[in-house]
């Protein structure tokens, strides 16, 4: 699917043609984290859905798992 800019006209692909699959943008010093009850559950669906999930990690009093969004962002899952 392509989407097309109602305001140029241009497609999604034209204006940020993404590499295939996405560059992991590490080095960026904020990631967007999201809430949810198992990490485990989750790092599961993403890789089901093809998405690059990274190793889960369990502090004792958190678990947390990263993955990288399809536009190369670090994104994080997380119990607490």
């Amino acid at each position: 699917m392509v989407a097309t800019s109602r305001n140029t006209g241009a497609t999604q692909t034209e204006r940020r043609p993404w590499p295939e699959p996405p560059l992991a943008r590490e080095q960026v010093p904020a990631k967007k984290c999201f809430a949810r009850e198992s990490v485990a559950a989750r790092r599961e669906r993403l890789q089901a859905q093809g998405i690059q999930g990274r190793d889960l990690v369990d502090l004792g009093h958190a678990r947390f798992v990263g993955a990288i969004d399809p536009e190369g962002k670090v994104i994080q899952f997380t119990t607490r």
